[in-house]
């Protein structure tokens, strides 16, 4: 069967193996071939953010506790993220990628969509250009990379995820829906735990048994939106979560906490820090919303969200925080414990020009402020920021 309208493979996946691990162990030779884990301190609370192979095998992944990381692989080399050398790497492979195509779409920090079309006379077939870039990345970064190519970005995708690590996978057009019944619900990209669970629910477990659904039983199983997705993909089409145009998205950060605490000074300290945090990236981002959201997750690991969407958008920090507090209320009692607190906005939408004049003249000096205080911050050594966000306030 056709992959939908377009005839050529196209697209490359580009994704760069175990990213904060490798860069780790590229820097530190005594590392390679052991087990390394990014995030954070063992002993402390949080999560796993990459880890190399070697630690993978010992069944550690990332978003996992940093204490069960740590039970799997006592043995395992702990290190905090050094995110500014990550970031710098991330934008010296893009520019690697930006010379064999002008069409380069990073996704994330250490991946990106190449456009190939058209470039056989400069670079030679496909596979010939995807050697060419894996040397690369090898010869001038020290890197390894797993590339996935096909007519359209999902389906490459899905194949640099069958070759990793440090493969390469390359499916003809028309050979989509072969490569699917060959793969598990599971590699899916897109289709989560939840709809997985539906299936099975209902006797579907493996990818050939959902290719043989018609389109009035997978609606009555899933829904509309989540089978026309499903049929989208089956049909080896691509059903556009790549797509260049901009979509709604979220920001958020969140914090957990070294001792569980229902301080509430504290709680608000962190709030205050969480949305300073966040109004940043989307000034950086050049993004807005409308809608705030508080997370919060007591010491039984219960977890509960609450939102409050406005009529206009939030114009700062300060503005975010004084309705965080009134949302950490309407979510905790103040007497269970905490064990984290997140921030975040839903519905984020690029700022459109000339739209400063939404906000009332007090919000705008507070935000412009705030921007002119943290473009301070990046541009000095000297640590800049509220007071009541200083550990030790000055007598």
């Amino acid at each position: 069967m056709p992959g939908g309208d377009q005839q050529v493979l196209r697209f490359f996946h580009v994704d760069f193996d175990a990213f904060y691990a490798a860069i780790e162990q590229r820097d530190n030779p005594q590392l390679q071939s052991k087990p390394v884990v990014v995030g954070a301190a063992p002993g402390r609370r949080g999560v796993v953010a990459a880890c190399s192979y070697e630690a993978r095998s010992y069944g550690i992944h990332s978003a996992m506790p940093i204490g069960q990381a740590r039970r799997l692989c006592p043995h395992a080399v702990f290190l905090r993220p050094r995110m500014d050398v990550y970031v710098e790497e991330s934008r010296r492979l893009m520019t690697l990628l930006g010379r064999y195509s002008p069409d380069v779409q990073q996704v994330s920090i250490d991946e990106a969509f190449v456009d190939v079309a058209g470039l056989q006379r400069m670079w030679g077939p496909p596979m010939e250009l995807a050697r060419s870039i894996r040397k690369a990345t090898v010869d001038e970064r020290a890197l390894r990379v797993s590339i996935g190519g096909a007519s359209s970005r999902y389906f490459a995708k899905l194949a640099s995820a069958q070759c990793k690590p440090d493969g390469l996978l390359l499916l003809e057009p028309g050979t989509e829906r072969e490569f699917l019944a060959s793969l598990q619900l599971t590699d899916l990209w897109g289709v989560g735990a939840s709809t997985i669970e539906r299936l099975h629910d209902r006797g579907v477990r493996s990818v050939t048994q959902l290719l043989g659904l018609d389109r009035t039983t997978s609606e009555a199983m899933l829904g509309e939106g989540a089978s026309r997705y499903l049929s989208t993909i089956a049909a080896g089409s691509d059903p556009g979560v790549f797509s260049r145009r901009r979509r709604s998205h979220s920001v958020s950060s969140e914090s957990t906490f070294a001792s569980d605490t229902s301080s509430r000074p504290a709680l608000r300290k962190v709030l205050l820090s969480l949305c300073h945090r966040v109004v940043d990236r989307m000034a950086e981002q050049g993004v807005e919303s409308r809608t705030l959201v508080v997370k919060v997750r007591d010491a039984k690991f219960r977890t509960r969200t609450v939102r409050r969407s406005r009529d206009r958008p939030f114009a700062s920090a300060a503005e975010a925080y004084r309705h965080a507090c009134e949302l950490l209320e309407l979510r905790w009692d103040g007497k269970v414990a905490l064990r984290l607190l997140g921030v975040g906005f839903a519905d984020v939408r690029l700022i459109e020009p000339g739209q400063g004049d939404l906000f009332d003249d007090r919000a705008a000096r507070v935000r412009t402020v705030e921007r002119t205080v943290a473009r301070l911050a990046k541009s000095t050594t000297a640590p800049i920021t509220k007071a009541s966000l200083m550990r030790h306030r000055p007598p």
